[in-house]
């Protein structure tokens, strides 16, 4: 593999691992999924102006 090749997977790494990284943190965070059925915070999910009821 030559220098350049490497690069771009090392980059396309990182990305996808910040994106794990960025999901996980979401997650337990916690807050709406998008699903007010499974929201722990379902005042929340249910002021947002995306959903009403």
């Amino acid at each position: 593999m030559n220098p350049g090749t490497i690069l771009v997977v090392v980059i396309v790494a990182v990305c996808f691992g910040l994106s794990i990284f960025g999901l996980v943190r979401q997650q337990k965070k916690g807050g709406c999924c998008g699903s007010c059925k499974g929201c722990s915070h379902s005042s929340t999910c249910h002021t947002s102006s995306t959903h009403k009821i």
